[in-house]
């Protein structure tokens, strides 16, 4: 519910976010850290999964992944590095995919919620993400004078985007917070 928009957001901000903190100087690191954000998006399912396996007593399983994981890290650094920091993002992001599945597999095997359904539970949220996306990249093609004031105006449509999707659709994880939101910020009596 959160990392999707996070996310999508920080690849779409990224241009005037990295301009206005880090100067011209650093605009070349912008591709990089919109496709980071790609491999971001799902890595605190993959802890998740891990997590789980752990609440299962499994850490036999826990290292035995994380040890098939780090050998799949440094082959796919082993083979994308002669083509630049491009190519080991690219590996970086192929790697995190199989990473996912991976420790999918085994939630699956011992909790009933593989791959499938924790894609289709988390579906919504990306296909909201995603609207948002689309709207952020409206607001970007308008012709702006200010970094910061596209900055502010792309993180403030993203979030009025975002939430308005959700309470649409009434998004399960978005509405328990919105049901819960009064009494955790001491505005109603638990």
């Amino acid at each position: 519910m959160i990392v999707f928009p996070a996310m999508v957001g920080l690849a779409l901000v990224a241009k005037p976010l990295v301009l206005l903190v880090l100067t011209e100087k650093w605009a070349g690191c912008i591709p990089y850290l919109q496709w980071l954000c790609v491999a971001g998006a799902f890595f605190p399912a993959q802890m998740l999964n891990l997590s789980a396996l752990t609440a299962q007593g499994r850490s036999d399983l826990f290292l035995r992944l994380e040890i098939i994981k780090k050998c799949i890290l440094v082959a796919a650094v082993a083979v994308t590095w002669r083509w630049g920091i491009m190519a080991m993002i690219y590996g970086q992001i192929v790697v995190m995919f199989v990473c996912y599945f991976l420790n999918a597999f085994y939630t699956g095997k011992f909790l009933s919620y593989g791959f499938w359904a924790q894609l289709k539970d988390m579906a919504p949220y990306a296909a909201a993400s995603l609207v948002m996306g689309g709207v952020l990249y409206l607001v970007q093609t308008a012709a702006w004078n200010s970094n910061l004031l596209l900055l502010v105006c792309e993180v403030g449509a993203g979030a009025i985007v975002y939430f308005a999707m959700c309470r649409l659709f009434a998004l399960g994880a978005f509405m328990e917070l919105w049901r819960r939101w009064p009494v955790m910020v001491g505005l109603e009596a638990k």
